[in-house]
């Protein structure tokens, strides 16, 4: 896009990113054509996908349920605390 007259920060309006994030993959594009993650970047889960499941289930289970209650129903069953971030991202 920026090729095509459109500036760096406009590009981050655009795709709803912070100007450095945006100017991080053009200068991976430039370097490399590529845009894809190396392998092992990015930060470690702190969930696994069936503890996600487990969240969603309980969800759908309860869906008027508070996030409290969501949170203290998945801590009590998987016997470890998950945090309230991480529960409104796998519902998200």
């Amino acid at each position: 896009m920026m090729g095509a007259g459109w500036s760096a920060r406009r590009v981050a309006r655009q795709l709803d990113r912070s100007d450095c994030v945006e100017r991080r993959c053009w200068d991976q594009w430039i370097r490399e054509k590529s845009f894809t993650r190396k392998p092992g970047s990015g930060r470690l889960r702190q969930t696994s996908r069936r503890e996600d499941r487990h969240i969603v289930r309980n969800a759908r289970v309860q869906p008027i349920a508070s996030l409290a209650a969501i949170q203290a129903q998945v801590a009590s069953s998987l016997g470890a605390h998950v945090s309230s971030g991480t529960i409104r991202r796998r519902l998200a």
